[in-house]
Formats: C-alpha cells, sequence, structure tokens
C-alpha cells in the first residue's frame, strides 16, 4: 500500500481460519491491528462491543455463511445499533443485493482478489 505508519484496525470474521491467516499475515504486513471473529456469535458480541467503543474498529469484512449468525444478519445488527463503520460482507454464493440492502458498504464475491480487497481497505488508513 505505502510507507506510512498505519494505525487502523480490521475486523475479520470468517469460519475460515485459513481465510483469516490470510488477511492476517498481508494486513500485519503492512501495519494493520487485526481482530477476529471465528463465527457470527463472535462477530455480534464484537459489534456489540463497537457500539460501546466506536473507535475499535475502522473497517468490518465479514464472510456471510458462518456457523451462529449470518454475515449479513451481523450487518443488520449494526446498522440497527447505529453503527456506520464499513462494513463488508464476502461470499461464493449471489447475496451481494441482500447484504448491500442490509446495510453493508460493500460485496466482495469468493474466491476474491485479494490485492482487490487491499486496495478498498487502503482507503481506511488513519494517518
Amino acid at each position: 500500500m505505502n510507507d506510512q505508519k498505519i494505525n487502523s484496525r480490521v475486523l475479520i470474521s470468517d469460519d475460515e481460519e485459513r481465510i483469516v491467516r490470510i488477511f492476517s499475515r498481508m494486513l500485519n504486513g503492512e501495519g494493520w491491528t487485526i481482530d477476529s471473529a471465528a463465527n457470527g456469535l463472535e462477530l455480534k458480541g464484537k459489534i456489540d462491543a463497537l457500539y460501546e467503543d466506536p473507535s475499535l474498529y475502522d473497517v468490518i469484512l465479514t464472510d456471510n455463511d458462518m456457523p451462529g449468525k449470518k454475515g449479513i444478519e451481523c450487518v443488520r445488527h449494526a446498522r440497527s445499533l447505529g453503527i456506520k463503520t464499513p462494513i463488508y460482507v464476502m461470499s461464493g454464493k449471489p447475496v451481494e443485493q441482500e447484504a448491500l440492502q442490509a446495510g453493508a458498504t460493500g460485496f466482495f464475491y469468493k474466491p476474491f482478489d485479494i490485492e482487490e480487497v487491499l486496495e478498498v481497505l487502503s482507503q481506511y488508513i488513519r494517518e
């Protein structure tokens, strides 16, 4: 992305540990602070914490198909709390319109181009 110090936090929610590891490796290398959730219920809990402290995350990436709660349900929950943090939903299924209607900022089809995701995330860098 660039050589400046990044002070931004991203929450990555996916039940596929491999996806979380890939993002963590790439974003840590860029200087991001990473937090993760392994399922929809854990994501909902972190969204509740974000409601209490709006500075917790600068952006959220979530899979849609996770145990406990779907990513789109968590987007609806966040928006119902008035949370404005950008949330991007990822899925291999054609649920883009549903995600956007729920209040998602954007959508990535799996398998996604990691460089494209990094480019989108770069707009949320705190300097």
